[in-house]
C-alpha cells in the first residue's frame, strides 16, 4: 500500500479548498456560482428585482407536486432550502394573469410556445412525472419558472407555479459560459 506525504495530501485537497473559499466569498459579496446545467455555468449577481424574463433563485416547497419524488431520488443537490436541498436558478416566464398551457411538446405562455420545453424524462432511465397537462392561469403573487437551456431541467413543468415567498431573490448573469 502506497503512503502519501503530507505535501501530496495538501496538494490533492487544495482545489476543493480553493473552490469552497471562492464560493463562500462570492456568496458574501452578493454573487452566486452556478454549476448546474439548467442555466449557463458561471457567476451570477444577486439582485432584489425580478419579473417576467428575469432569472431568480427559488426554494421549491417540499410539498409542491413531484418534490417528494425528486427528494427521494436525490435529483437536487444538498442546500439551505426547507427540505435540505439547494435553491434552483430559473427564468421567470409567466406572472400573475398570464395563461400557461402545458402539452407534451411545449410550454406556452399567452399562446406563445417556449422553445426547448417538451416534457421529457428528467433522467433518461429514471423518469419524473410532469404535472397535469392543461391550461393554468397564474394567480397573484405566483410565478412560472422555466430553464429551457436544458431540455431536462427540473422546473415548473414538474412542480407548477411558485409563490412569491418561495423566490429568494433575482439573479443577473455576470460571467457565464
Amino acid at each position: 500500500m502506497r503512503k502519501f506525504t503530507r505535501k501530496q495530501i495538501l496538494l490533492a485537497c487544495l482545489p476543493g479548498v480553493v473552490f469552497f473559499l471562492l464560493g463562500a466569498a462570492a456568496g458574501a459579496a452578493g454573487f452566486r456560482v452556478n454549476l448546474t446545467a439548467s442555466l449557463p455555468i458561471g457567476v451570477w449577481r444577486i439582485t432584489d428585482d425580478f419579473g417576467r424574463g428575469t432569472y431568480v433563485s427559488a426554494c421549491v416547497p417540499p410539498d409542491a407536486p413531484m418534490m417528494d419524488v425528486a427528494i427521494a431520488k436525490s435529483y437536487l443537490p444538498d442546500g439551505k432550502c426547507k427540505g435540505g436541498y439547494a435553491p434552483l436558478l430559473k427564468q421567470v416566464v409567466a406572472v400573475a394573469g398570464d395563461t400557461v398551457t402545458l402539452t407534451p411538446v411545449a410550454v406556452s405562455v399567452n399562446g406563445r410556445p417556449i422553445s426547448n420545453t417538451a416534457t421529457l424524462a428528467y433522467r433518461v432511465f429514471d423518469p419524473l412525472p410532469a404535472i397535469a397537462r392543461g391550461t393554468y392561469v397564474v394567480a397573484p403573487d405566483e410565478f412560472w419558472l422555466i430553464a429551457n437551456e436544458n431540455p431536462r431541467s427540473f422546473d415548473s413543468r414538474y412542480f407548477g407555479a411558485l409563490h412569491r415567498r418561495d423566490i429568494e431573490h433575482g439573479m443577473r448573469p455576470v460571467l457565464v459560459f
